[in-house]
């Protein structure tokens, strides 16, 4: 259960650093330039897809952290890798969860007009949490599609 928990914090985290740049410059990119069809739903759109994406990758590099070098180790079984494909979900909703409780006090119980205007996560609780939860759904999604199936008796 400790290697499971340290490749999905790791790989959680290394893909949610990438995709902030991302975020961040594109949002960035979309507030400076002059661009008449900029509007809040749009960076709303940029983070749900970006959490999208920030799903099905960090269960596909969790899932081969956890597999190890050999690709079959830890994934011979349907129930084993039902079981290691659900503690991968789980464990990416916990750490989820938990940075949303850190980040309400530091950053969403005091928004200002300002913050409003430039959507960032994780400044702004609401691209935030369509971020997170899109991350969340993305990973939900790639475990059931590519969870192995019972072969027909």
């Amino acid at each position: 259960m400790l290697k499971i928990l340290r490749s999905v914090t790791l790989s959680l985290l290394i893909w949610l650093a990438g995709s902030i740049v991302v975020g961040v410059a594109a949002c960035f990119v979309l507030d400076v330039v002059p661009h008449k069809y900029f509007s809040p739903p749009l960076a709303y759109a940029i983070w749900g897809v970006l959490g999208v994406f920030v799903g099905l990758f960090h269960f596909g590099f969790s899932q081969s952290q956890i597999k190890g070098t050999d690709g079959i180790s830890d994934w011979t079984s349907v129930d084993e890798a039902k079981k290691i494909g659900g503690q991968i979900v789980f464990l990416t909703g916990l750490l989820l969860a938990t940075m949303s409780a850190v980040f309400y006090p530091l950053f969403w119980s005091s928004q200002s007009n300002l913050e409003v205007l430039f959507l960032v996560v994780p400044d702004n609780m609401g691209v935030s949490l369509t971020f997170f939860v899109a991350i969340l759904a993305a990973t939900a999604f790639t475990n059931n599609l590519f969870s192995p199936s019972e072969k027909p008796r």
